[in-house]
């Protein structure tokens, strides 16, 4: 089995998957934090990958 690792991005609601950024203002409009689009400040998408041999 390999080990894991991640890597960790700051971007913008426009550069998330779509399907996530629908969430994020899904959520934002469910718990009524104003508008989804003005709401969300900052992003981080998390990117997992497995490789092979030690750290």
């Amino acid at each position: 089995m390999g080990d894991y690792a991640r890597t960790i991005r700051e971007c913008t609601l426009d550069s998330l998957h779509p399907t996530l950024a629908a969430s994020l203002c899904a959520h934002v409009q469910k718990y009524e934090l104003g508008d989804g689009e003005t709401a969300v400040l900052i992003c981080c998408d998390s990117l997992p990958y497995t490789f092979k041999g030690t750290i």
